[in-house]
């Protein structure tokens, strides 16, 4: 069934506040970026279950309403609704900013935080398995040698032991680049002919 683009601008600028709330209205590749007047008029329950919204995100200064791939149908739904628009982001002229150590360690942490949180998921099941493979082993329940302690010993390296081509994902996504290629590259840190090849040189 075809989306509802007029439906969902309504919700969106009813859940912000309102169009009376909205100082200025953007938008980029996948998000409504709004500059509000007052943020405590915002139901961020409300925007975050309205049908075709994916999520929010608050960033410098405003407030941005993840749409995806659909975001311009929905702009154009919204600006008859009272809501002042202007040129979207990806379009508008870039102001060069000069690089601050500032600026250089907030694009660093931007670019660690953006890579790793993805894995979050990942690493904190492998580490919960280990931990149950642990205290199997500790209450004597199983043993080292039993096949129950070495599927969960091993289903729980699995994150870290694969971990570098996790990242390659989670970074090709996050910088834009080619997935395949990332993966390539990172899965010869994991194979069996490098790693002995840096345990000698080591």
């Amino acid at each position: 069934m075809a989306q509802d683009f007029k439906k969902l601008a309504r919700n969106v600028v009813a859940g912000v506040g309102g169009a009376e709330n909205v100082t200025n209205l953007t938008h980029c590749m996948t998000r409504l970026r709004f500059i509000l007047k007052d943020e405590s008029k915002v139901d961020d329950a409300k925007v975050k279950n309205i049908p075709g919204v994916m999520g929010l995100v608050k960033q410098g200064g405003q407030y941005q309403v993840i749409i995806g791939n659909n975001v311009a149908a929905a702009y154009k739904e919204i600006l008859p609704l009272g809501v002042e628009g202007s040129v979207a982001q990806d379009d508008a002229p870039k102001e060069k900013q000069k690089w601050t150590p500032k600026r250089v360690g907030m694009t660093i942490l931007d670019a660690i935080i953006g890579t790793m949180t993805p894995l979050i998921p990942a690493i904190i099941g492998g580490s919960m398995v280990k931990l149950l493979a642990m205290l199997l082993l500790m209450t004597g329940v199983a043993g080292e040698t039993s096949s129950t302690y070495v599927l969960l010993n091993t289903i729980g390296d699995a994150s870290f032991f694969f971990l570098p081509i996790l990242v390659a994902v989670s970074a090709s996504k996050k910088f834009g680049t080619n997935t395949y290629l990332a993966v390539a590259i990172a899965g010869l840190m994991v194979h069996p002919a490098f790693m002995d090849l840096m345990a000698k040189a080591a």
